[in-house]
């Protein structure tokens, strides 16, 4: 800045600009740009235009549009529709955004594999997942983003269902990208896990290092934890937590889960209250309270174990509303209070049908209504239990009713 200000020429005005993009002054750039005139004109109004984009200023798709109005065939016609793309995208204007991406590739052919990517990117958001394939596998091998494209469909392929085809393309991607590795070799494993190739998964997961590495560790302990393989587990997660590097609080959370299966409660609690002290807005923070309050359930201490079901924030956590509702009801029961139980066990019924339809729910209802000598109740809940434990509910209701001596229905 200090020589190009001593600087006459019009090409030191444009470097001078360059140089606060360089430090990140993009007022003090944009000032420089849009007063560019003659042969760097045009050059002046799209890095004007850029600058304003950079700084977030409201104005930048206003710009990028007269450029293109000024310019339609310019040099950077193809870049104002890529950044245009990126503003309507951010917006919600998905299909402007696709509709400046094909432009962009039509305007300049080195831009054609990054526009086709981010088009795929945008339909796998969607959710289209064909024609997510459809771009991405238009991106030309020999492009810059080929084998970004590959990963991406290789993820399309695997929410189709079509876990060997998206297998070939991660296994193409862990050869050929660097920066790609770890992340094809994570979804690989992941693949192998979701089909029950516990072995293979495993592999790929331990070839994993760098940033992914402490993913890759919880991982393998979340498969030795369906292998019911506890210690090797609880092992697994602990190497995350001693290393105190990336999913600390994931790993954390997962190890006191562990030792809860092994009935060891009191290590379990120790673990749940070192995560609240090291991460007391961690993102598993009403899990620590859910399942707190699971091992005070399970060790009959009934008012620790309320009090740790009323700390879930259920407007952050809504998915474990039922599982709080329930736990609830089974604490409630513990204590007797089995006009509280059914107020529970009845509220999870009418507004979670779907988590309720198992047997197990309407059973432990229909017992709360019966204790508490509700037969109205007690026979609506029975009524709705099936499988395994429709006998005992029968039963228990014929008891019911010889005991209010409606012996026919007895």
């Amino acid at each position: 800045l200090a020589h190009y200000s001593k600087s006459k020429l019009p090409y030191s005005k444009l470097s001078a600009g360059w140089a606060y993009m360089g430090l990140k002054d993009y007022e003090k750039a944009a000032s420089v740009f849009s007063n560019l005139k003659g042969e760097y004109e045009e050059e002046g109004l799209f890095l004007y235009a850029k600058s304003l984009f950079l700084s977030n200023n409201k104005n930048a798709e206003k710009t990028f549009i007269e450029y293109l109005a000024e310019y339609p065939k310019g040099k950077y016609s193809a870049r104002a529709h890529s950044h245009l793309a990126e503003i309507n995208e951010n917006k919600g204007n998905i299909e402007i955004a696709i509709e400046n991406l094909k432009k962009a590739a039509d305007a300049d052919p080195s831009l054609s594999g990054f526009s086709y990517y981010r088009i795929g990117l945008i339909e796998n958001g969607r959710g289209d997942y064909d024609k997510a394939i459809k771009y991405f596998d238009n991106v030309s091998g020999s492009d810059p983003y080929f084998l970004d494209a590959m990963y991406w469909k290789a993820l399309s392929q695997n929410k189709q269902g079509k876990s060997e085809e998206a297998l070939i393309n991660l296994h193409l991607v862990s050869r050929n990208s660097p920066s790609l590795r770890n992340e094809a070799l994570f979804e690989m494993a992941r693949i192998y896990k979701k089909n029950g190739d516990y072995k293979n998964a495993t592999i790929f997961l331990n070839n994993i290092a760098g940033e992914l590495w402490d993913e890759s560790r919880v991982e393998m302990g979340n498969i030795l934890l369906t292998q019911e393989k506890y210690n090797e587990a609880y092992s697994k997660f602990m190497e995350v937590v001693e290393k105190n590097q990336g999913s600390v609080n994931l790993a954390l959370f997962q190890a006191a889960l562990t030792k809860k299966k092994l009935n060891e409660s009191e290590k379990a609690l120790s673990l749940l209250e070192l995560y609240e002290q090291k991460f007391p807005e961690g993102d598993e923070i009403d899990k620590v309270h859910l399942l707190k309050g699971d091992i005070y359930q399970n060790i009959k201490y009934y008012k620790k174990a309320l009090s740790e079901y009323d700390k879930i924030n259920l407007e952050k956590s809504p998915d474990l509303t039922p599982y709080a509702l329930e736990a609830k009801g089974w604490t409630w029961m513990g204590m007797k209070r089995y006009d509280m139980a059914f107020h529970n066990l009845e509220e999870l019924s009418k507004n979670f049908p779907d988590f309720c339809g198992r047997a197990e729910i309407y059973f432990q209802l229909g017992n709360a209504a019966y204790a508490m000598g509700d037969l109205k109740s007690a026979e609506r809940a029975y009524g709705q239990v099936k499988g395994d434990r429709k006998p005992e509910a029968l039963f228990n209701l014929g008891k019911m009713y010889l005991e209010n001596k409606e012996y026919n229905k007895a």
